[in-house]
């Protein structure tokens, strides 16, 4: 029953369905500690710290991913019934999630993981993966620069899921680098983007990876705008904003919610202004997880980068 339901959590995170994927996560939780075997503990947690983390419940997704390293006691390989190795998920969901709430230490958590995804041969997904969440929360998100170490990792990570047949490391590869280099201040802008859309474009046809869909819309809604089209930009913004808070609220509802009130306020036509200030406040009146930071205040972070740096 314990596999069945974790398959169906991943099944929910990946089609985007957060708000029923969350209920599926803490059933799962409580069915694991209920059985209290602690391979299974190990081998399953991983799917419930994917939908918690995406639902922004991240006391949930620390305290998850310290029990799996916990259990896991140093070994790779303890509770594979799934992935190849639980603690490096775990190692990098934790990094993520400390760097959400700010908490020292995510960037070791990201290092680390990435360090030992490198060292597993047989799954192209896990270094996808840890690449991931080191990078795309951390720099959409203003916590991390586009530095040499972030070009490195995404282009290698890139270059091995090219070389696999995996369709979800790809996809995870693409848009990982590709958000890097939009972010980064050099000529590769352009070649970032294209990588967006062809994953924006994968995500959409095979219906397998909603989540990364959604970061990709917001990315390309940013894009837009800066080019000057703003109302393709709240077009399809507001597709991306309306979803999030329909299927139960994200992660990404803040940095989603920005860039459209940006969009709005560089249009400025008084409409626009009374819709910018609804986005605002259906962000504000939000629940949020007490270990995050407000919504709204991320928000502010994201109002104050834009107006003390360029998109490129």
């Amino acid at each position: 029953m314990a596999i069945g339901l974790a398959g169906l959590v991943v099944a929910q995170a990946m089609m985007a369905r957060r708000r029923e994927g969350s209920q599926f996560a803490t059933e799962l939780v409580r069915l694991l500690k209920t059985i209290g075997d602690p391979i299974l503990t190990v081998g399953l947690s991983w799917t419930a710290m994917v939908t918690k983390l995406e639902t922004g419940e991240t006391a949930e997704v620390l305290r998850l991913a310290q029990h799996v390293i916990d259990l896991a006691d140093g070994d790779t390989t303890k509770g594979s019934l799934l992935i190849e190795s639980p603690l490096t998920f775990a190692t990098y969901m934790r990094g993520s999630a400390r760097c959400c709430v700010g908490t020292p230490g995510w960037k070791d958590d990201c290092r680390q993981a990435i360090a030992m995804s490198r060292a597993l041969t047989g799954d192209p997904t896990m270094l996808a993966g840890a690449v991931w969440y080191a990078y795309v929360v951390s720099i959409s998100n203003g916590a991390r620069l586009t530095d040499a170490t972030a070009l490195r990792d995404t282009a290698e990570t890139l270059a091995i899921a090219e070389q696999s047949a995996d369709d979800l490391a790809l996809l995870l590869a693409r848009l990982t680098r590709g958000i890097t280099l939009i972010y980064h201040d050099g000529p590769e802008h352009d070649t970032g983007l294209d990588l967006i859309a062809n994953a924006r474009d994968r995500a959409s046809k095979e219906q397998f990876g909603l989540i990364p869909l959604a970061i990709a819309d917001i990315h390309l809604a940013r894009e837009k705008a800066r080019l000057g089209d703003t109302d393709g930009a709240i077009e399809l913004d507001e597709t991306v904003v309306d979803n999030l808070f329909s299927s139960g609220g994200s992660m990404w509802s803040s940095l989603a919610t920005s860039v459209l009130v940006e969009a709005l306020l560089q249009q400025g036509d008084k409409g626009d202004l009374e819709a910018a200030q609804a986005a605002i406040d259906r962000l504000a009146a939000a629940p949020t997880d007490p270990a995050l930071r407000t919504e709204r205040n991320l928000a502010a972070v994201h109002a104050r980068s834009a107006r003390t740096s360029t998109w490129r």
